[in-house]
């Protein structure tokens, strides 16, 4: 080794470059793709330059990156193939029966989701398809994951999600097979990569893209406090058209009740019996007041012929009164038999239709329990109805359970 070799130290090194840079070549302007930019608070003079890091005092768009290139050509020729189109987006369901999330089983995206689906809505389940969302193979394995939840056909809608990252940890989400493999999913996709501000392949191809993977959890989840007041209001109203229906119900039961007393076969029975009986009462009457004056007529008769006085009149004329007494005596008789008659046989009609006598023999009515009206034919009723059957003493309630017709 030279003795005059000069071995510098790091900090030697690094202060000659500095001095080379900031006193030789000055300020200057440097072209690259940035990624990942931060400005640090600690940092309070800029356009410091060294060997490891730049720190700059301006910057100025002077065209797109390799990558930004790239996904910009992306974008334009699947939107051309109608990828994009809103058309094809499947709506999400109102109330998920389970939910299937694709990202990493290590990262802060399933907290934030995991953490406001517990909070918004904690019934419904969640199936976590664990992936790499980061580095050269992860597109592969998301596209492995999503087939897997589409062959299990277990869930009603996908959350594809990562947290945030340069364009570069990103990347994985702007695969073409990706979003092609999205665009064919039977599944709804919502998808939910990095901040607000960062736009990948597949959030265009997703059928919702979400902000954030919290807001991914809020998008595909309702409130359950929402929920509640939803259904308070519900069961209010419900409550409120049951009690109107019944009332209704009772009213039109307490009319169909009245209607039916006053046409029951008894009553009606009991009315004819009545009008009958006053009938007959009126005809014996009448017969009384026709044989009262047939005997006064007789007895002025009689009064006649004592005046007048002759024998022979006087025995024809009792021979002829005692005739027509005789006469009388048999038609008013035979006029009472007849109206006697008349009255037990319209009693043995009324009372061999009778429904209360055809139940005493051994019948039955049977009427629908809830129109109370007969039931003439078996396919006027079903399986499971109720029906209600009156015998000559007492009811019966029934359930069918089977019809033959």
């Amino acid at each position: 080794m030279s003795s005059s070799r000069h071995i510098y130290s790091v900090s030697e090194i690094n202060s000659a470059v500095k001095s080379l840079l900031e006193h030789e070549l000055g300020r200057v302007w440097i072209e690259a793709e940035l990624s990942n930019l931060a400005r640090p608070a600690s940092e309070v003079k800029l356009g410091r330059t060294f060997i490891y890091k730049l720190i700059a005092d301006h910057m100025e768009p002077a065209g797109i990156g390799d990558l930004q290139k790239a996904f910009e050509e992306m974008r334009q020729r699947l939107q051309t193939e109608g990828l994009f189109d809103e058309a094809h987006k499947q709506p999400l369901p109102g109330i998920p029966k389970q939910i299937g999330l694709i990202t990493s089983a290590s990262g802060a995206a399933i907290r934030d989701v995991l953490h406001v689906l517990k909070r918004r809505y904690p019934l419904v389940p969640v199936i976590l398809y664990p992936t790499p969302v980061q580095g050269e193979t992860a597109a592969a394995e998301i596209i492995q994951a999503l087939n897997k939840a589409v062959i299990r056909d277990e869930c009603d809608v996908l959350i594809l999600t990562r947290g945030g990252g340069s364009i570069e940890d990103l990347w994985p989400f702007n695969d073409e097979q990706l979003a092609r493999a999205i665009y064919d999913c039977p599944v709804p996709i919502v998808s939910a990569v990095g901040h607000e501000i960062d736009f990948t392949i597949a959030d265009f191809v997703a059928d919702v893209r979400a902000p954030t993977p919290s807001a991914a959890a809020e998008i595909v989840v309702p409130d359950q406090s929402e929920i509640t007041r939803l259904l308070e209001r519900h069961a209010q109203r419900l409550k409120h058209q049951m009690t109107d229906i019944l009332r209704t119900a009772i009213q039109q039961v307490d009319w169909h009740a009245r209607h039916i007393a006053q046409f029951h076969p008894g009553r009606m029975l009991t009315v004819t019996r009545d009008n009958l009986q006053q009938t007959s009462k009126s005809l014996i009457q009448s017969m009384h007041r026709r044989l009262t004056e047939d005997q006064h007529e007789l007895s002025l008769l009689q009064q006649r012929v004592i005046r007048q006085s002759p024998d022979k009149t006087i025995r024809l004329n009792q021979e002829r009164i005692h005739y027509m007494g005789t006469q009388l005596a048999t038609r008013i008789n035979a006029r009472l038999d007849r109206l006697r008659y008349r009255l037990a046989s319209s009693t043995h009609t009324l009372n061999a239709v009778s429904p209360i006598a055809t139940l005493s023999r051994g019948y039955s009515i049977t009427f629908h329990e809830t129109t109370n009206r007969p039931v003439r034919e078996a396919g006027e009723v079903k399986v499971g109805e109720t029906i209600q059957t009156r015998l000559a003493s007492g009811k019966l309630k029934s359930r069918i359970e089977s019809v033959d017709e």
